[in-house]
């Protein structure tokens, strides 16, 4: 039975309105390639500086507009009221990540970002962290994210995995255990895992 719910930030719970293509041109990025904080890591430290400056003033912009994605209020409702514990697992840094819950009044039991210093996505580390907080097996947390490494992460980590498609076309190698177009739709899915068990 699923125990815990533990969702990314920028694309599900919030709309997607990051820019990562326009990230990548101005830290210097190529189009194909690794993530931005991969690529960070293979610059010089001045270079390196810089490249995050630019990250955050984008992630600063994204928290100040940032917005409910389609049915997270009514799926967030939900696991209050039945006491399922949530979790929030960010790429993101963590002053921009409370600057999101702040704004949209959101509460985790655990929130996980790229400063936490637990690993970044898609290791299995960080949601591996989370179970043990939470003192479940992996196998009773539920992933839900709108990235190929959300879904990365969670089957790495022996978790289950939903993935919001935001409208967007199913990557061809996606593995998830369920594919939503939006949060709620997870609510009678969850609610038909509690009454089976």
């Amino acid at each position: 039975m699923i125990s815990g719910v533990v969702f990314d930030m920028d694309g599900t719970i919030t709309k997607p309105v990051l820019d990562f293509a326009a990230i990548r041109r101005e830290v210097g990025a190529p189009k194909e390639g690794p993530p931005v904080l991969e690529f960070f890591e293979s610059l010089a430290p001045k270079e390196k500086a810089r490249a995050f400056e630019i990250l955050l003033r984008h992630e600063r912009r994204a928290a100040k507009i940032a917005e409910f994605n389609d049915g997270a209020e009514q799926l967030l409702d939900y696991l209050k009221r039945e006491n399922l514990p949530c979790g929030l697992l960010t790429r993101n840094g963590d002053a921009t990540t409370r600057q999101v819950m702040e704004k949209l009044g959101l509460e985790f039991s655990v929130v996980v970002t790229r400063d936490t210093g637990v690993g970044l996505k898609p290791s299995a580390e960080p949601l591996l962290y989370i179970a043990r907080e939470w003192r479940l097996k992996p196998e009773q947390v539920l992933m839900v994210g709108d990235f190929l490494y959300d879904i990365l992460m969670g089957r790495r980590a022996g978790c289950r995995t939903a993935f919001l498609t935001n409208g967007q076309a199913i990557p061809q190698e996606l593995d998830a255990d369920m594919v939503i177009t939006a949060l709620d739709e997870l609510i009678p899915l969850l609610t038909l895992d509690r009454s089976t068990q």
